[in-house]
């Protein structure tokens, strides 16, 4: 694997039709099925589906906070919802 990602790394993983769902990236077992170049293998939390992933479809959890916005409190929340 390459580009600084390691099996135990957490991401969210998109793939087309579902949003972005919290998941790990996983070992590639010996002898198991050769997985498509450039991609990783996937485990998503909550559904246990594994998917093989490239690196544009999922992005690290310690590395989103930003792209996800900003932390807010109830009383700013409601007074946006104009309340």
């Amino acid at each position: 694997m390459t580009l600084g990602y390691k099996a135990g790394d957490l991401v969210f993983g998109k793939m087309k039709g579902y949003p972005h769902w919290p998941a790990q990236i996983e070992e590639h077992p010996e002898g198991a099925v050769k997985p498509p170049a450039n991609t990783y293998p996937i485990f998503f939390f909550g559904t246990h589906e594994t998917a093989f992933l490239v690196p544009k479809t999922f992005s690290l959890i310690r590395n989103t906070k930003t792209s996800l916005g900003s932390q807010t409190n109830g009383k700013d929340l409601m007074k946006d919802c104009g309340k």
